[in-house]
């Protein structure tokens, strides 16, 4: 639209028969055209400024225009757009000085007329080349509907060959409803101002295209009134309207689950607030009351597969029934302690523990959830350096210290934070599963491949079933019970989410008893 707007403003300017005006209305179009962009214009020479252009051609100096900082601001498309409509305005500028030359010595004019023909023709030329050039279609036709001139853009948007073929059709024939045309000619006429529409139109093939168009009337000046020719730009937006139906249907699909998830969820915490009521009783039933806790975290953790679907609020409505269970179960261990025997009191510790565990599940989902819509802070990371400083952390405080075997590592671009995350988690693993191994050996390696940093972590822990190399890497998958190893069966879902997040992939391998391998793959 921008171009279509300079190309008008040009037409107007060569109208113009004084200099100090033309310069006005150009500064003045401008600064409307583009909001943030401010000019001022100096008739001296030497002008000092950051974005400027200087009006002159090979004989004479006709000023220059300084541009605020509101000119970097813009594409660079805008720009050049900008800086050709002040190249015109050069020209136009010599045209009026031309033209008053003429009116005072014409002898003396008819050489300098011939060669400024000449320039004002390749101007005229390097104008229309811009004009052919443009990204978007420009097209000039009568009311009645015949095609008077087009652009390059304007062939290819409708597919076809050449101008000449297209030129050969009336404007009709490419709306999809010819009612569409028929109320855009009815708005140019009563309003007189330019419309912008978006109408169905057709291609040479008869494919459905949708095209924004901006159009704009020129009037006869012998027969005010009466319609001349219409000017317009149109652009297929065809691309951006099938996405914007997807994405509305992606919505309407993303609203149905939040709303199901959210059902879910409120059955549950009705579930959790009920349970709370029942500690009441506790003295009466705990056994009952342990088999509804252990029901209601079931549940909750089948409602919680969708992991993505989670948002703070729903942090919310989880935890303050969960402080309760505890503050409850605290008030009766410390309040009514002497009335439970061994039973009821490892019940309640059962019950605290569960509370905890489940407390600790709801920040690992966040934590998962979180993960998707974290912005990355990449940054370049010495990975022998960086790693050693997490083993050195991990291994402090264990009596027994397994063998760590570094060789050196590729240098590793991304998110220090978030991958501290990852090697902090695989590495904690293959020190847990190899507690248990009398000489237990940790390996990690790297290399460079191509675009591609390599890193393993090998251990000759318990390992696992080949089977289960990409089942490890879902929510809540465990292969062992939390009385063997802890965990919530998070962890390497959190890690894979990170490493997708990176671009990159990780692959687990793993023999029963002959421990397991975590292959990660990121590009530089």
């Amino acid at each position: 639209m921008i171009a279509h707007d300079l190309f008008l403003l040009m037409l107007n300017l060569f109208q113009i028969k004084n200099k100090d005006k033309a310069i006005s209305v150009f500064i003045e179009s401008v600064e409307c055209l583009f909001a943030k962009v401010k000019l001022k214009f100096y008739s001296t020479e030497n002008v000092k400024g950051s974005f400027k252009y200087e009006l002159r051609t090979v004989s004479k100096y006709y000023g220059t225009i300084v541009f605020n900082k509101g000119y970097k601001s813009l594409s660079e498309e805008s720009r050049f757009y900008l800086d050709n409509s002040c190249a015109m305005l050069t020209v136009i500028l010599e045209k009026i000085t031309n033209d008053e030359l003429f009116k005072t010595d014409k002898k003396s004019l008819e050489l300098i007329a011939l060669q400024k023909t000449i320039d004002l023709q390749q101007s005229e030329a390097k104008f229309r080349e811009l004009h052919e050039n443009m990204p978007i279609a420009l097209f000039r036709s009568t009311i009645e509907g015949k095609i008077l001139e087009i652009n390059r853009s304007m062939v290819k948007m409708y597919g076809f060959e050449s101008k000449e073929e297209l030129l050969l059709k009336p404007a009709s024939e490419y709306y999809d409803n010819l009612e569409d045309r028929k109320k855009i000619i009815k708005s140019l006429f009563e309003t007189g101002e330019a419309l912008n529409v978006v109408t169905k139109e057709k291609k040479k093939d008869g494919t459905g295209i949708w095209v924004r168009s901006n159009y704009r009337a020129f009037y006869d000046p012998e027969n005010k009134g009466e319609i001349k020719y219409i000017d317009g730009v149109a652009i297929d937006i065809t691309d951006s309207i099938n996405y914007q139906s997807d994405l509305n249907k992606y919505h309407n699909d993303l609203e149905k689950n939040v709303n199901k998830r959210t059902s879910e969820i409120e059955k549950q915490a009705v579930k959790l607030r009920e349970s709370q009521k029942a500690l009441t009783f506790l003295l009466a039933d705990v056994n009952e009351t342990r088999k509804e806790l252990e029901n209601v975290i079931k549940e909750l953790a089948e409602v919680n597969k969708d992991l993505e679907s989670f948002s703070y609020s729903v942090s919310h409505d989880l935890r303050a029934p969960l402080r309760a269970i505890n503050g409850f179960t605290e008030i009766l261990k410390e309040d009514y302690n002497l009335l439970f025997d061994d039973e009821g009191k490892r019940i309640l510790n059962v019950i605290v523990a569960n509370v905890g565990s489940m407390t600790q599940l709801i920040d690992d989902l966040l934590a998962f959830t979180r993960i998707g819509r974290k912005v990355l802070n990449k940054d370049l990371i010495n990975t022998n350096e960086f790693i050693e400083t997490i083993i050195s952390e991990l291994i402090s405080p264990l009596k027994k210290k397994p063998t760590i075997k570094i060789s050196n590592l590729p240098k590793l671009y991304g998110d220090h934070n978030l991958l501290r995350q990852v090697f902090i988690n695989l590495i904690s693993n293959a020190i847990k599963f190899t507690l248990n191994i009398p000489e237990p050996i940790i390996i990690i390696k790297g290399q460079n491949m191509d675009a591609i940093a390599e890193i393993s972590i090998e251990d000759n822990g318990i390992g696992f079933d080949n089977k289960y190399g990409e089942k490890i890497f879902e929510v809540f998958q465990r292969l062992h019970t939390v009385n063997e190893f802890e965990g919530a069966g998070v962890g390497l879902s959190i890690v894979k989410k990170i490493i997708e997040k990176h671009e990159g992939n990780i692959i687990a391998s793993g023999e029963p008893n002959n421990g397991a391998k975590f292959i990660i793959n990121l590009p530089h």
